[in-house]
């Protein structure tokens, strides 16, 4: 299992230091293996539909199956303890409808897709 947190290097850059070009290079070496896309879904960052749309297709490209996981807010009691601030205090996971149409971004794109882990093709 291999996260892909954005599909765009720029944005990544911008939120994280680096770009993504090491990390679609390694799916590429790797997308005759039995891999999985993990994509963890972190609202405002990469759960919009350009973005899912774009991971899919590169998904279908190399024909990888992707796990989606719903943004949860478990990480809260880690930054309390550490006495930093938490900026998704609030922030609701994605509904089931909206996971529904995340999958369908995917299923449309040929993807076999699973959301937190229970198959959804």
């Amino acid at each position: 299992m291999i996260d892909f947190k954005h599909s765009d290097s720029e944005k990544m850059r911008l939120y994280t230091g680096k770009g993504n070009e090491l990390v679609k290079e390694n799916f590429r070496a790797l997308k005759d293996k039995d891999i999985t896309m993990r994509i963890p879904l972190i609202p405002g960052f990469n759960d919009d539909d350009i973005n899912l749309k774009r991971s899919a297709d590169f998904a279908a490209q190399l024909n990888i199956p992707v796990d989606v996981l719903p943004f949860h807010s478990l990480a809260k009691s880690k930054y309390i303890a550490l006495n930093r601030s938490y900026e998704y205090a609030g922030i609701p996971t994605q509904t089931p409808e909206r996971l529904k149409e995340i999958a369908a971004l995917f299923t449309a794109s040929g993807v076999k897709i699973t959301v937190g882990s229970d198959d959804v093709q």
